[in-house]
């Protein structure tokens, strides 16, 4: 069922005169127009450039006959507040007693209490009108005015109409196109589609992929909660260390994904999602970057920090917005850092339950069985998730993320001075360098390189050498006694969060090593 034959079904079954479209493209407002015309007497429009117009059809196209108004006119404007009232709009200018009239209004707000009074009008229901609302910011009315009106929300765009967008360019422009076309304009509307297709066309006088990715990346960006995360060039090979944690997501994830006839012939359910924590600074970030290379999927971040606003229900918005458009995008990647900003349902002062709606809104999201987004979320204190966010079935495998044991970390200074960077280096052991860093995360060996390379830089020197990096070393100050309490609490959470008991075994016996040699340095 589409979306019009929806509107239609619950317009016939009387439940509601108002309905509510949640969109800002402008093809779904010309598509439900034509259907209109064809099902309602008369059909009007209202925008706030153009204000009631008449719709009329002609033989070749659609005609606006605009109404003439005086200063009584009931659709009155002022710059810092808009009135609507199409009940006395349709009164003003036409005979109620004929029926089946639609009014489409596309418009970015209306009052919730115009809504109320349009949705109980009784001369409404007798004669069959509809006022259709159009406008992007639908979330924003409260519930119980949607409540009762008909709320219809399209796709943002459908394969099968990208495919017939794509038909029309190419036979207009004469250009050749095929299904990676279609699939990479999943994300956008109908509108940005055309646009972004014309586009191509106008540069390159052909229709390029990477023409489409870089307007899609506009667009996500443009969500302002959104966020491409690019991926590893070399996907997990730029990843230092941390072997145990990549062959088991490689074997319980990767492989599933990579293989899923085989995984469902199996009876196997395919993973939807993956909680890393641990230490801020150890990769996780960049973990999530090779996984998304490996798996050859696209990658988005879901920018926490920005979902919560000042305005009331516009957090909730920016939630749902971000979360239609990764299930359009989907199959993909969400990373979600610091999800423990959305993963619990505490109340924080004065946010009159914003905080608690945000996480309902995330764990029914979750949860959902059609979901197609996998999902890589990372914490730094997972004692702060709310216990339905941490419980089976919203991530398949929780791992710990924790400070790199010696071989990790000399795998780690090597991908910083030759993969990441090309340093050149003289006479140095980083194998001695990675002894000397015991405890160190990924992001402090990281900045180890570069603090020996501007060591080498301020001595004018061609090569970086031992000594840089002892003096590098020697600027880093750690409190190793605190990382090991640090490092005993993360192991402690690995008890209780993580359910693969083979891999909790290895994980404990390499972490228990290290830090009875730490003992042992600190002669505890």
């Amino acid at each position: 069922m589409n979306w019009i034959e929806e509107f239609r079904i619950k317009t016939y079954a009387a439940y509601s005169p108002v309905a509510l479209v949640n969109t800002n493209d402008p093809k779904r407002v010309e598509q439900f127009t034509l259907w209109a015309i064809g099902e309602f007497n008369k059909v009007f429009h209202f925008d706030l450039f153009h204000g009631l117009r008449l719709i009329k059809k002609t033989e070749t196209a659609i005609d606006f006959e605009p109404i003439k108004t005086q200063t009584s006119n009931p659709l009155s404007l002022s710059a810092s507040n808009i009135i609507i009232d199409p009940i006395q709009a349709l009164h003003y200018f036409h005979d109620l007693q004929e029926k089946k009239y639609c009014l489409i209004m596309e418009i970015p707000s209306i009052k919730p209490e115009v809504l109320w009074d349009l949705a109980k009008d009784p001369e409404l229901f007798l004669h069959e009108h509809s006022i259709v609302v159009f406008s992007p910011n639908i979330s924003s009315i409260p519930e119980y005015v949607k409540d009762i009106c008909i709320n219809v929300e399209p796709p943002i765009s459908t394969l099968e109409e990208r495919k017939e967008i794509l038909k029309g360019i190419s036979k207009t422009f004469k250009v050749k196109t095929n299904g990676k076309h279609a699939n990479a304009l999943a994300g956008l509307n109908l509108h940005q589609s055309q646009s972004v297709l014309l586009e191509s066309i106008a540069k390159n006088k052909k229709l390029s992929l990477d023409i489409i990715a870089e307007y899609k990346k506009e667009i996500i960006k443009r969500s302002g909660v959104l966020e491409i995360l690019t991926p590893l060039k070399k996907g997990f090979e730029e990843i230092g260390g941390y072997e145990l944690v990549k062959d088991f997501v490689s074997n319980n994830i990767i492989k599933p994904l990579l293989n899923p006839d085989k995984a469902r012939q199996l009876g196997l359910r395919l993973p939807r999602g993956l909680l890393l924590f641990g230490p801020p600074g150890t990769g996780k970030t960049l973990f999530a970057r090779g996984l998304a290379k490996e798996l050859q999927l696209p990658a988005i971040e879901l920018l926490t920090e920005n979902i919560f606003s000042k305005y009331v229900g516009e957090s909730e918005s920016n939630l749902k917005k971000a979360l239609k458009l990764i299930d359009e995008i989907s199959p993909c990647i969400v990373f979600i850092d610091e999800v423990d900003r959305l993963g619990n349902r505490s109340e924080t002062g004065g946010d009159a339950g914003t905080s608690r709606r945000v996480f309902g809104q995330l764990l029914s999201w979750l949860g959902k069985k059609e979901r197609q987004a996998i999902i890589i979320a990372t914490t730094n204190t997972p004692g702060d998730l709310d216990f339905a966010f941490k419980r089976a079935g919203r991530f398949d495998y929780k791992i710990p993320f924790l400070y790199p044991d010696e071989d990790a970390r000399l795998a780690i200074l090597r991908v910083h001075t030759s993969i990441q960077r090309n340093v050149p280096l003289g006479k140095v052991d980083l194998k001695e360098v990675a002894r000397a860093t015991q405890y160190y995360s990924g992001a402090e060996l990281e900045e180890l390189v570069i603090r020996a390379i501007r060591v080498a830089f301020r001595q004018n020197v061609d090569l970086v050498t031992q000594e840089h990096f002892d003096i590098a070393l020697d600027s880093f100050r750690i409190n190793f006694s605190e990382r090991q309490q640090q490092m005993q609490n993360y192991l402690e959470m690995a008890e209780q969060l993580t359910d693969d008991a083979q891999f909790l075994a290895k994980l404990k016996q390499t972490y228990a090593d290290r830090i009875e040699l730490l003992k042992q340095k600190l002669g505890v």
